[in-house]
């Protein structure tokens, strides 16, 4: 494992086990070394398992709730999305001023203060750390501090010592940050997206790998921040799975920024120089730089958790199976124990998002109350739709989509944001929004670049997941100006698209003759 560089805190301060009822952690309201039983066993506090436990407690299950961390809100609250979320707004706030010339208004050069901006990510994790905390205590959720394991199908063992007997278990476990097998980082010190957040100095030069979402958040905030950032990514293009088209303007838009984009780029090795510089060995040549960040994305955790002893069946961890390695899960998201769920990161080949593990803690929850309490199983249970997962990279401008991209002889209806009054106005740059229909005008799916495009694409998937066709959007009465009327545009396309010619041709004399 890679050392922390030199100056930065070796980790983030930890709450004491005497919680008060406003602390970041529920109360322990158990005694150790005790065994108990529950309907609804939840391994992890993620979005995923703090999702389960609360609908659960909501349902009337008895929940207990099994965290190693202490904490509600997983590697999204603590190191993930939200920090990451709140570093692009400040980035944002600096690339907005940075344009104001264009509307008639000058600011003088932004005055940056590290401490400062990781201080407000640090708040509004804590806020709602402590809000989490809240919830569950009213739900009178039982939370146990401490790393869950299995001893067999229906019992785990906390490390304090307790035994949990169970009837259900969804295990929400997350994941973590895949290391690359780089020659030289085992005794290189380097960050990853989990441990960037800790940054509290000037960086100086960042050699970001990966041209993921988060490798291409990242690479524009630190960027706008003033840091010196090159991005080596060993594919052709950015964001592989979105629009092709959506990557060139990522690519553009990076470089605006200031950030030096190395497409076709592998890193093979890493290593300090003589003189003391830190230096990358590349397939296209050598890159020095100060600080390694590494989004070169996540494996699931799953390991050391008892998983054999309760006859649950996994993928293999490891970067030949990147994104593919977790708890296998059947189309209920049941593993191959019928009493235990597995939900999130943790699943393989599951979408990572936190919003697809909320999605996945759901229909978990809902189809072991249905295990419970129906003669017949799962017959009624609702089924895990990972294609109506959308996702969206937070840069600027912002790329989103859902379902297939581009997928073969389906019908394209694309609207350029450009024309959009609410784009126009705010002088947003480029953008537009692509939506593929099959021949009988259902959505296969949809990519729209430009800013706003995260909100866009939730009343995309919402129809998508409605069965609504696109163009039952055509005329949807929104809010002038905004920019849902480029949905409204794409229905109206499709609405279009929908005449025959017979039709066309029928209305045309039946109008003449009015």
């Amino acid at each position: 494992m890679g050392q922390q560089p030199a100056g930065l805190p070796a980790a983030l301060p930890t709450s004491s086990n005497n919680h008060s009822p406003c602390s970041s952690t529920p109360k322990r309201i158990h005694t150790p070394m005790q065994t108990i039983s529950t309907q609804l066993l939840v391994l992890g506090g993620g979005p995923g398992g703090y999702a389960a436990a609360f609908l659960a407690a909501d349902r009337g299950f008895q929940v207990t709730l099994v965290d190693a961390s202490g904490k509600f809100g997983g590697t999204c609250l603590q190191v993930g999305c939200i920090p990451s979320k709140a570093l692009l707004h400040v980035a944002k706030l600096i690339g907005e001023a940075k344009d104001a010339p264009h509307f008639g208004v000058t600011f003088g050069p932004p005055k940056i203060d590290l401490k400062g901006v990781r201080g407000h990510w640090q708040k509004v994790t804590e806020t709602l750390t402590k809000s989490l905390a809240k919830l569950a205590e009213s739900r009178k959720i039982r939370f146990i501090h401490g790393k869950g394991k299995f001893l067999d199908a229906h019992t785990v063992v906390v490390d304090d010592g307790t035994q949990i007997t169970f009837e259900h278990a969804i295990i929400a476990t997350g994941s973590r940050p895949l290391i690359p097998p780089l020659s030289g980082l085992d005794s290189f010190p380097y960050l990853t997206t989990d441990s960037v957040w800790e940054l509290s100095s000037d960086p100086g030069r960042v050699l970001v790998l990966g041209g993921g979402p988060v490798g291409c958040e990242l690479s524009q905030s630190l960027a706008r921040l003033g840091c010196h950032v090159t991005l080596a990514h060993s594919a052709d293009r950015l964001l592989s799975r979105d629009d092709v088209e959506a990557s060139g303007v990522l690519v553009r838009a990076l470089a605006a920024s200031g950030v030096v984009v190395k497409l076709a780029t592998a890193v093979t090795s890493v290593a300090r120089e003589a003189t003391g510089t830190f230096l990358a060995s590349t397939t296209t040549g050598s890159i020095a730089f100060d600080t390694l960040l590494l989004a070169t994305g996540r494996q699931a955790n799953f390991e050391g958790i008892g998983l054999k002893q309760a006859g649950i069946s996994t993928m293999a961890n490891g970067p030949s199976v990147k994104g593919f390695d977790g708890i296998r899960v059947d189309a209920y998201l049941r593993t191959s124990n019928d009493r235990v769920f597995a939900v999130g990161d943790c699943v393989a080949a599951a979408p990572r998002f936190t919003h697809a593990a909320d999605a996945m803690a759901r229909l978990a929850v809902r189809n072991a109350l249905i295990a419970t309490q129906w003669p017949f199983g799962l017959l009624l249970g609702a089924i895990w739709a990972p294609h109506l997962i959308p996702w969206c990279t937070w840069t600027d401008p912002e790329v989103a989509g859902v379902g297939e991209i581009n997928p073969p002889g389906a019908t394209l209806h694309k609207i350029d944001l450009e024309n959009n009054d609410r784009h126009a106005l705010e002088e947003s740059g480029p953008g537009w929004l692509k939506i593929w229909t099959d021949k009988k005008g259902m959505i296969s799916g949809a990519s729209i670049c430009g800013r706003g495009a995260g909100e866009l694409i939730g009343i995309v998937a919402l129809a998508m997941r409605e069965g609504w066709p696109l163009k039952k959007l055509s005329g949807w009465i929104v809010p002038y100006p905004s920019r849902n009327q480029a949905l409204s545009r794409a229905g109206d396309s499709a609405a279009r698209q929908a005449l025959t010619p017979a039709v066309s041709a029928w209305l045309r004399w039946w109008l003449g003759k009015c």
